[in-house]
């Protein structure tokens, strides 16, 4: 074990015995789960079930044979806790089972997609029984909400801080809430330059940023933020209106995901493009986590393409899971670790 950063890891989260303030709510949405014998007709999207040979299935046979299991339900919550997880993105809801163990205790606000109405309707359902108000449900084709209409990847102003955490340039905010501007970063012969990093923005609200952003600096509007207390997926965006010149701010700072969860689409060529797809979200402190690494030699072969990425610093096998990071001040290195 060379990595302080993975002994740690292991030694502070894995294999600590402890008890976490969500635990309990955790096993309770389970066993609920459990005890749902209802049939439903279940949409797939993804590589189909070696289980289920129909489309009808009991909401029970779902968490068990689909869900996450007791014990990596329980990790899963412990490790949103030890990496201080404020922002997280799941692609592949289910019936809301591993939706709950990022959620339940834990001071994390949740964006997860579900493709199939069904299911997404069961796991809807179980948020709000077990008052599970930090999640936040989509449902829809990953590829429509990422892709088009609602959500895109696309350039933004986000940079990064001395310590490897996000902020927004030239939308950060003083202690009484009105907009600041960062000192730009210089290159040695005093040039100004700007580091630029991707970020994830509502699609029909971004048209006119980057010349209002021209327009602050110039002054040549009134930087007086606005409020708004209604728009949609507001734990992921800043929405900025495309039809009023002037900056506006929501209630919510900007945010970006700390943990992108992948669970949807146990397919090579699926999981290799929505990779790419959320990669320009990935910051020094980001995990991604992939479910079913050694479900298929196609998950596999995908597996060791992520891995080999040139912004992956720390990969961790843990059978079940594929776990990496991209701390900057690490060297490249692979763990295998059995949970």
């Amino acid at each position: 074990m060379h990595s302080p950063f993975v002994f740690k890891l292991l030694t502070e989260c894995f294999y600590k015995k402890e008890s976490k303030p969500g635990f309990k709510k955790v096993l309770a949405f389970r066993e609920a789960l459990l005890k749902d014998h209802r049939i439903i007709s279940v949409t797939d999207f993804g590589a189909g079930s070696r289980v289920f040979k129909s489309e009808r299935r009991k909401v029970s046979a779902i968490a068990k044979n689909a869900g996450i299991s007791k014990k990596r339900a329980l990790l899963l919550n412990k490790l949103t806790d030890y990496l201080k997880i404020r922002n997280a993105l799941e692609l592949g809801t289910s019936v809301g089972s591993s939706s709950a163990a990022i959620a339940a205790g834990n001071n994390v606000q949740l964006t997860t997609i579900e493709g199939c109405p069904e299911t997404a309707k069961v796991a809807r359902e179980y948020f709000k029984k077990f008052e599970l108000d930090n999640i936040e449900l989509v449902i829809g084709n990953f590829e429509e909400i990422l892709d088009s209409g609602k959500w895109r990847v696309e350039s933004g102003d986000l940079v990064e801080s001395g310590d490897g955490r996000p902020k927004t340039e030239d939308r950060l905010e003083s202690g009484d809430g009105s907009p600041k501007t960062e000192d730009r970063l210089e290159s040695g012969d005093r040039r100004p330059k700007t580091e630029k990093k991707p970020t994830l923005k509502y699609q029909d609200q971004t048209s006119n940023y980057k010349q209002q952003t021209i327009n602050h600096k110039l002054q040549t509007i009134n930087p007086k933020p606005q409020t708004t207390n209604n728009f949609p997926l507001s734990s992921l965006h800043l929405p900025l209106s495309t039809t009023n010149p002037k900056p506006q701010t929501t209630n919510h700072k900007p945010r970006i995901p700390n943990l992108i969860y992948f669970d949807g689409n146990h397919q090579k060529e699926a999981t290799l493009h929505y990779f790419e797809k959320l990669l320009p979200l990935a910051h020094n402190d980001s995990v991604f986590i992939f479910d079913d690494i050694h479900w298929s030699g196609e998950m596999e072969e995908a597996w060791e393409q992520i891995k080999a990425h040139p912004r992956v610093r720390v990969s961790i096998d843990t059978f079940y899971w594929g776990l990496v990071f991209f701390r900057k001040e690490q060297k490249k290195e692979h763990f295998t670790i059995r949970l």
